[in-house]
Formats: C-alpha cells, structure tokens, sequence
C-alpha cells in the first residue's frame, strides 16, 4: 500500500494552496480577455505585447524582454506571431 494521498486529499490540498488559486485565477483571466479580445484576432498576451511595443516607442527585443519579462525566444515566437498577423513590423535593432 502506497503512503501517497488519495485523490480528494490532494485535491483538497491544492484548494487550500495560494499559488493554485493564483494560477487557476490567471487562467480564467486569460480565456476571459482572450474571447473578448478574439473579433480582432489577437490572444491576451499578443495584446500585452502590443501595448508594450507601443508604449516603448520601437524596443529594441532585449529591451522588451526584460520590460515584459520573458525570455528572448519566447518574445521572438510571439512577435513572429503578430508580424504575420501584420500586428508589428520589424526592423534592424527594433520593433
């Protein structure tokens, strides 16, 4: 027999845990922006990545990174995302 919780103990557990309801809570967040944002075709966080660039006024990728907080390949694979979508241009050095 197993030492480990049954599945109502651990489930329990992650009720009572902060960082579950912090994430469960994001996660409703998110599907809540992402359809109202979804007529324009954009998720939430294209939408944030947007607004940064904006307010930035033409970051260079290093630069919105560390102002977004993530790393230098995700933000390539989003920006790619919304330079297709004909969201951003890129240019030599900035967005």
């Amino acid at each position: 027999m197993s030492n480990r919780p049954d599945l109502q103990t651990a489930l329990a557990a992650a009720e009572g845990c902060l960082g579950f309801a912090v994430r469960r809570s994001a996660r409703a967040l998110a599907q809540y922006f992402d359809a109202a944002l979804s007529p324009a075709g954009i998720k939430a966080t294209q939408f944030a990545l947007l607004n940064a660039v904006f307010l930035l006024d033409r970051p260079g990728i290093q630069t919105l990174a560390e102002a977004l907080g993530m790393d230098r390949t995700t933000l390539t694979r989003n920006l790619r995302r919304l330079v297709h979508q004909g969201w951003v241009l890129l240019s030599a050095g900035v967005v």
